[in-house]
């Protein structure tokens, strides 16, 4: 009896061991066959993925043939693995500064034509200044006269104009914080001098000359006390600015090219006004010169201002070190229509902005000023409109080379802030300024149609 109740648990036994084969078989089975409905479904979808990258250029067709044998294989039982669509990162796009064609031809095609006609009024005028001279009469008195005392003032003062500035631009690289304060307090200083000078020869000419120049006297002295705590900021951004001056050795070259042909259209412009004198409606022809003087070395400026800024916004934005000769004739071509256009419109956009800061001072007390901040602003956002933009981002009045290596580190740092090459000067002021410790006076500004 105790071998058979022994034998009916052995067989009790067999019996779920064997049901419990049965079901881990069946279980196996069905997910095999789970197995292969998802294996499908996963070459389904890597199938419908990879279409487009294992597409043959060659022959296209060759897709379907590759698809259709797939889809009949017997896939093995292994566990799925994750769908993994491989992506090539993507670059982040970055602005272009090749222009393939000429920038704003229209005020480039008046330039030109203004150039021609210059030069002819020039010549002519020239040509009238020496034939005065060698006639005899009142004419010849008055043209030595100007010639004698007029001629030689204005070639020294060109000449050491030209001189002046580069000491100017040296002293500033190698001790920036002291030539600000120099700067500030000495615009102050030479402008307060001249105005009591011309007071005291008390003619009615000179007396309106002196009052101006003692009032804009007035206003360099409350401004250089006004951005007294703004000087190591911006001792901070020039130094940091300059320092690709000196990977870049022949940078000042089209500097020197510029100056040599401003001085000599000078020197030709002289005996041009000299020989006004000698010709019809006299002020009208010396009125219609300077205006011409004008924009002719504003533009000069502005090309050696567009060649150093792109050499400096491609050291920033790239990390190259591009060819000075290439940039400035890529200046004096395709970029020459925005040096022409900034040129002209630049000066009136700058007072209107210095304008639009004063009023916006007092246009929450004042509904005339905010009035006429406004329409400042909106003459300024017309002529934004019309305008090329890098005309006035990269011609700025009065920019040197200083000028124009720190105008390109904002642009350059508003492109790309996570540049190597970027200290934490920026972010360091800008924290500064939103944890209320300094005082912002916000600039107008042309609002941006995205």
């Amino acid at each position: 009896m105790e071998k058979e109740g022994v034998r009916e648990e052995v067989d009790q036994e067999n019996k779920k061991e064997c049901e419990v084969v049965v079901i881990e078989n069946e279980n196996y089975v069905k997910g095999i066959h789970d197995q292969q409905q998802v294996n499908k479904s996963y070459e389904n979808r890597e199938f419908n993925v990879s279409k487009l990258q294992t597409l043959n250029p060659t022959n296209p067709l060759r897709i379907v043939i590759q698809g259709a044998h797939q889809s009949h294989q017997v896939p093995t039982p292994s566990p799925p693995q994750p769908l993994r669509v491989s992506t090539t990162p993507q670059q982040p796009s970055l602005s272009s500064l090749n222009s393939r064609k000429f920038t704003n031809r229209i005020s480039l095609f008046i330039f030109l034509l203004h150039t021609v006609v210059a030069i002819g009024l020039v010549c002519f005028l020239g040509y009238k200044a020496v034939q005065g001279i060698l006639k005899e009469g009142s004419i010849k008195r008055r043209e030595q006269r100007v010639l004698r005392y007029w001629f030689p003032q204005v070639e020294c003062s060109a000449i050491i104009s030209i001189f002046l500035a580069f000491i100017w631009q040296k002293t500033l690289r190698e001790w920036p914080g002291f030539m600000i304060k120099f700067i500030l307090w000495s615009s102050f200083a030479t402008s307060l001098s001249a105005g009591i000078l011309l007071l005291c020869f008390q003619k009615p000419s000179t007396d309106g000359v002196g009052v101006a120049l003692v009032g804009y006297s007035i206003g360099n002295g409350l401004y250089a006390c006004w951005v007294t705590r703004r000087i190591g900021f911006t001792t901070k951004v020039i130094t940091k600015s300059l320092e690709p001056i000196t990977k870049f050795p022949d940078i000042n070259y089209p500097i020197y090219l510029m100056m040599g042909v401003g001085f000599m259209w000078i020197t030709v412009w002289v005996l041009a006004v000299i020989g006004a004198l000698n010709f019809y409606f006299p002020p009208l022809v010396v009125i219609l010169l300077v205006l011409s003087l004008a924009w002719t070395t504003e533009v000069l400026r502005n090309v050696a201002n567009l060649t150093v800024s792109r050499v400096i916004s491609l050291y920033y934005l790239r990390g190259m070190q591009s060819s000075t000769q290439f940039c400035f004739q890529r200046a004096m071509s395709r970029n020459l229509g925005s040096a022409c256009l900034g040129s002209l419109f630049v000066p009136a956009i700058e007072a209107l902005r210095i304008i639009a800061r004063g009023l916006n001072l007092l246009e929450g007390e004042d509904e005339f000023m905010f009035s006429c901040a406004h329409c400042c602003l909106r003459v300024m956002e017309s002529i934004f409109r019309y305008g090329n933009g890098w005309a006035y981002v990269q011609t700025r009045i009065g920019m040197a080379v200083p000028h124009a290596c720190v105008s390109c580190y904002y642009v350059c740092y508003a492109e790309n802030p996570e540049n190597r090459l970027f200290d934490k000067t920026i972010p360091d002021r800008i924290n500064f300024i939103n944890s209320g410790r300094d005082v912002l006076v916000q600039t107008p500004r042309v609002p941006r149609n995205l």
